[in-house]
């Protein structure tokens, strides 16, 4: 999993995800398809007209071999996190496949 801090100009907020998904093959070094990805606005700066962005990506087949291995247990997956599950502020971050 990649996870960075990106800055981003405020006006991309309204459609993050599409914005953040055009960059892909600068952000990481693989291709979009090969990717799941989601990007949350972690902190606005007005003086600046700029947004700090917590922004994630995974390779497929390890979301795709976590989420079968869940499915075999009898669960429905609802949400793949890049963060500790027991941690005390819950991830916005979210790397199931639409």
């Amino acid at each position: 999993m990649l996870r960075r801090t990106l800055t981003l100009p405020g006006a991309v907020e309204e459609s993050l995800r599409q914005a953040v998904g055009y960059d892909l093959d600068r952000l990481t070094p693989f291709k979009s398809d090969e990717l799941y990805y989601d990007a949350v606005v972690a902190s606005r700066d007005a003086a600046r007209g700029t947004i700090a962005v917590d922004f994630a990506a995974v390779r497929r087949p390890v979301v795709d071999a976590a989420m079968a291995h869940v499915a075999a247990w009898g669960a429905d997956v609802s949400g793949v996190t890049p963060d500790d599950p027991s941690s005390a502020t819950p991830s916005r971050l979210n790397l199931v496949p639409d």
